[in-house]
């Protein structure tokens, strides 16, 4: 799997990641795998699609949630295979589209949970970003060693002023963030990139 493959990368090379486990059965994890050095939140995280159909014919979503240790070892076990993270404390979110050989990030502010991007929109606060030089050097690293064309990586900015890669995600939209940002330098690079692309191929 692409998102466990990512993390372990950067874990060993380039930049701090939290603590990882991936498992289908939460309680064996909790039980087996989760040292309470991770703390007393965690975060529960689909390690592939949000959406699944179960039962079948009905399409569920698992998002992003945090936990206590308590409730996630009452919770019942999600119907896709799950990412347990330990939880950072953080100033803000970056994401960070890569293109080709752009990259363009955003800053996310007001956000507590993962649906409030789309159930709180009103509250969340989406800027241009500058990343860092040193960042952006780890990161076309990282996208040359992964392997992928066009993707979106969710960093966090902890309470120290460090950066913290959580994943990357191939299919990541732009849409929202170009609004909430009124700009559309993805959408423009996207399309720069198939242009180059279908010229290169000719």
């Amino acid at each position: 799997n692409k998102s466990i493959k990512s993390i372990k990368y950067c874990k060993s090379k380039w930049i701090n990641c939290p603590s990882n486990n991936g498992h289908k059965k939460i309680q064996t994890s909790i039980n087996n795998f989760i040292p309470e050095s991770w703390g007393r939140k965690l975060v529960i995280k689909p390690i592939g699609s949000h959406w699944t159909q179960y039962p079948k014919g009905t399409l569920k979503g698992t998002f992003p949630v945090i936990m206590s240790r308590q409730q996630l070892k009452e919770n019942e076990d999600e119907p896709v295979p799950i990412i347990i993270q330990e939880y950072i404390p953080h100033t803000y979110e970056i994401r960070v589209y890569m293109i080709g050989n752009r990259i363009i990030a955003y800053q996310v502010c007001g956000r507590n949970t993962a649906e409030e991007l789309w159930t709180a929109a009103e509250k969340i606060h989406i800027e241009p970003f500058e990343l860092p030089t040193y960042v952006m050097k780890s990161l076309y690293i990282f996208k040359s060693k992964m392997k992928f064309d066009i993707g979106a990586i969710d960093l966090l900015i902890d309470n120290n002023s460090k950066y913290v890669f959580l994943e990357v995600n191939l299919s990541g939209d732009w849409h929202y963030y170009e609004k909430k940002a009124k700009n559309n330098q993805v959408s423009t690079a996207v399309q720069d990139f198939i242009v180059r692309s279908v010229r290169n191929d000719d």
